[in-house]
């Protein structure tokens, strides 16, 4: 398997972080109804973060 690209890496970081900003404001909504699982979703993304920087 090839290591992805510099390009790669920086776009996939941007749309995680585009989507835990999503989820961070799903959080603070008044109709929310799932927070838990908003909530292992926002772990999850940030776990992916960390993973792709260290890449």
């Amino acid at each position: 398997m090839t290591e992805p690209s510099i390009a790669t890496i920086f776009m996939s970081l941007q749309a995680i972080k585009k989507e835990i900003a999503s989820l961070e404001h799903l959080l603070t909504s008044e109709t929310l109804s799932d927070g838990a699982d908003i909530q292992d979703l926002l772990l999850a993304y940030e776990d992916a973060e960390r993973e792709l920087r260290d890449i």
